[in-house]
């Protein structure tokens, strides 16, 4: 894998999803269809494109059928495909907009409480990592450790529990840290998410997408 986990973005029930459907078959005229997904399949492209942008939200879905469980459920309870695996993580992989500000990780108040317990509320431990004090107020006075919180929630903790699975029963795995800034920017804060694609992919001019 070559960033992140097998939990990856937010997997949710179709409940999650079919609010963003109805908006879509409402926007393309397709509310009064008898069949709304032949409808939209009937759609003029530029319709679409025009009105189907929900964000980054089009996750897996647990459905009941294709796919059956969380991953992180099926890990303990229905087990899972027994090969070496690569995978990582960028060390300061939390600090942008999609995770710190998304509405899609629900944890409950006990939850929220338990991980508080976690991270002090002192910026020189928090991400980004190794910045010392520095702050950015701008961004919220609880910015620091509400990223290293997203982290743990997103990236850091499902990379972990996939690995400490695995190990159980294959030797190969291995789990990495990204420590390496982009190399053409100096304005991101932290080694952040898609600091390492460029190098992974022989493309450290980032002159390529």
């Amino acid at each position: 894998m070559e960033f992140g986990n097998a939990v990856g973005p937010p997997w949710n029930g179709t409940d999650w999803h079919q609010p963003m459907y109805d908006r879509i078959v409402n926007r393309t005229g397709c509310s009064a269809s008898p069949d709304t997904l032949q409808c939209l399949r009937e759609v003029p492209y530029g319709t679409i494109y025009n009105n189907a942008n929900e964000g980054l939200e089009w996750s897996a879905a647990v459905d009941g059928t294709f796919f059956e469980e969380y991953p992180q459920i099926s890990y303990s309870e229905r087990g899972l495909a027994k090969i070496p695996i690569l995978l990582g993580t960028n060390t300061d992989e939390e600090c942008i907009a999609q995770l710190i500000t998304s509405k899609r990780w629900v944890i409950n108040r006990e939850e929220a409480t338990q991980l508080l317990t976690y991270h002090a509320n002192d910026p020189a431990l928090e991400c980004p990592y190794g910045w010392g004090n520095v702050t950015w107020p701008k961004l919220g006075l609880m910015y620091k450790r509400y990223a290293s919180m997203a982290g743990d929630l997103t990236m850091r903790g499902p990379r972990r529990l996939l690995a400490q699975t695995l190990a159980r029963y294959e030797k190969q795995v291995y789990s990495y840290r990204w420590d390496v800034a982009a190399l053409n920017t100096s304005s991101t804060i932290g080694v952040g998410y898609f600091a390492e694609i460029p190098l992974f992919f022989s493309n450290p001019a980032q002159d390529i997408t």
